[in-house]
């Protein structure tokens, strides 16, 4: 309830307002300390409704032991449904915006 919250009060960014061409989706979540069952996934449609893939975040490892489970790193994932190739990038080597 309190992710749905915050989620719920985070502004998108506004690429139009930034003079650039806006994504086909956004999409924002939050994890909170205690949701150790966090994992997120989100339809990404084309404009016309036809399905384009998926994408989302999940729990990826976490340290220590006890509850809650103290989250180290997060695993953010995307799928096309037309690429059937499956690359995988370290964290050095993907970066989010804002």
């Amino acid at each position: 309830m309190r992710a749905q919250t915050i989620t719920s009060k985070t502004e998108v960014t506004d690429y139009e307002a930034m003079g650039q061409e806006a994504p086909i989706a956004q999409f924002v979540t939050t994890y909170v300390l205690g949701d150790d069952l966090f994992d997120d996934s989100f339809s990404i449609d084309s404009p016309s409704g036809e399905f384009l893939g998926e994408c989302g975040i999940g729990i990826s490892e976490t340290i220590g032991v006890g509850d809650p489970k103290k989250v180290q790193a997060f695993e953010v994932w995307m799928f096309d449904k037309n690429d059937i190739q499956t690359v995988t990038k370290g964290a050095d080597e993907f970066s989010c915006l804002q």
